[in-house]
């Protein structure tokens, strides 16, 4: 199948399996956009199978598992480095370290963010450094080697999914506790909502289009979470050593 972005699934079914499966949509074998085959474990393929059937499409572009596979076998096991670069310069841009000036909000952002500060703690030794209002962060060397250290023990799966997140849900933090599956999905959805829901206007439209991004959030983060545990050990492209 040639680049199957935003195919409509009629039929889908595993058509092959010793270990491993290959994936039939509308009769042709399931490939990744890059043209790389859709062969993952058998649990993955049948989660897979029944994601695209109750979907009705198959797009890269929407969070799903197919999705998180391609991007692991097209951008990240040929090269996990250039991924864990991404996600250590993410770090400056995570909203963990750009909490609001005023400490009432503060406060409560810093409740939500707990398990994100939590693994600052446990990589760096420290808080977060928190950026001053209008400025940047000030992360330490020894900081973002501590979090390049960790990425590099990382599977490719897990790359994919620390990278999905800090792109939808800006955080590379977030992303990495996803990845590890340190975080349920209702902690990671608040992390990720507190802030949106403090700086949304106070109309009905407002509200509405905020419960609407809030849902497009559980939705990837749940994905996020299915795909961490269904490949767990289904990756044979292990990062290199070093990052």
């Amino acid at each position: 199948m040639t680049d199957p972005r935003t195919v409509l699934v009629l039929d889908a079914s595993i058509i092959e399996a010793d270990g491993r499966a290959s994936i039939a949509v509308n009769g042709e074998r399931l490939e990744t956009p890059a043209g790389n085959p859709v062969d993952p474990s058998i649990e993955l393929a049948e989660a897979m199978v029944e994601e695209l059937l109750a979907d009705g499409a198959v797009d890269v572009t929407r969070p799903s598992l197919y999705a998180f596979y391609s991007t692991e076998r097209d951008f990240i096991a040929p090269d996990p480095t250039r991924t864990i670069d991404t996600l250590v310069e993410l770090l400056a841009h995570d909203f963990l370290v750009h909490p609001d000036e005023r400490l009432g909000r503060r406060q409560v952002q810093v409740a939500a963010w707990k398990a994100q500060i939590d693994l600052w703690l446990r990589l760096a030794g420290r808080e977060p450094p928190y950026a001053p209002a209008d400025g940047d962060p000030d992360i330490h060397r020894h900081d973002y080697g501590a979090f390049r250290e960790l990425l590099a023990r990382f599977t490719p799966s897990q790359l994919s999914i620390a990278i999905y997140a800090a792109n939808v849900l800006k955080s590379a933090t977030l992303g990495m506790l996803l990845a590890e599956r340190a975080i349920d999905a209702p902690s990671a959805l608040e992390a990720a909502a507190v802030t949106p829901r403090m700086v949304a206007g106070d109309t009905q439209g407002d509200l509405e289009r905020q419960q609407e991004r809030e849902e497009e959030w559980r939705q990837a983060i749940e994905r996020l979470l299915r795909y961490a545990e269904l490949a767990a050990s289904d990756s044979p492209f292990p990062p290199r050593e070093g990052g």
